[in-house]
């Protein structure tokens, strides 16, 4: 499904993307804020699209292009995924939802971040939203992706709520979360040394 801001466009991202996104993941000043902490070849971000398409837990991951040129460049993604693990180095394994986005330098400072994420955040929960079509998608693959999706849409306590994670550092990105109802929940060192804030926001 599309979803529409009043400046954006954000349409799940597919195979030909590969070569936009990487123009954004490959840039050090980006790439500066993730986990690895380094910018990505393009054998790299052509894996990262693979694994967002063929997850074997539901991912959906947005294009972010400016309505104005629908088919342009694209400026940002964002995304939500089902994962389980530790949400730091010293905290148990549990289920969530994760959102994570990147924009391209060129267009920070335009409030595009915040209106994605905000847009994914208002378009998540309800009959056809991006939960539910999300779910639903990964329900009809292959019986790993079936199982888990199956296991997300039973969910009762932690699918009310989007979590997300930035850098200490990232004042930027915590803004980003802030304005867009996101609470900092805590804070934690991650396994690379690199404080992380951890902010979530209940949208059941």
């Amino acid at each position: 499904m599309d979803i529409q801001t009043p400046r954006l466009i954000l349409t799940p991202i597919v195979a030909s993307d590969t070569d936009g996104i990487h123009s954004i993941r490959g840039r050090k000043e980006v790439m500066k804020w993730s986990l690895r902490g380094l910018p990505e070849t393009p054998a790299e971000t052509a894996q990262w699209v693979s694994n967002v398409l063929s997850s074997p837990a539901p991912w959906i991951c947005f294009a972010v292009r400016e309505r104005a040129s629908p088919s342009g460049s694209i400026v940002g993604s964002v995304g939500v995924r089902y994962i389980h693990d530790r949400l730091s180095p010293d905290a148990d394994d549990f289920k969530r939802w994760e959102m994570g986005y990147i924009f391209h330098p060129d267009w920070w400072g335009k409030g595009y971040a915040t209106e994605s994420v905000q847009g994914v955040v208002e378009g998540w929960n309800g009959l056809g939203g991006i939960r539910e079509t999300t779910i639903a998608r990964w329900k009809e693959g292959n019986g790993a992706q079936a199982e888990v999706a199956a296991e997300a849409e039973g969910e009762d306590v932690e699918h009310a709520a989007i979590w997300a994670i930035t850098n200490a550092d990232n004042e930027g990105s915590q803004g980003v979360l802030k304005k867009s109802g996101f609470d900092c929940v805590g804070s934690f060192v991650d396994v690379y040394g690199k404080g992380c804030m951890t902010y979530k926001i209940l949208i059941g």
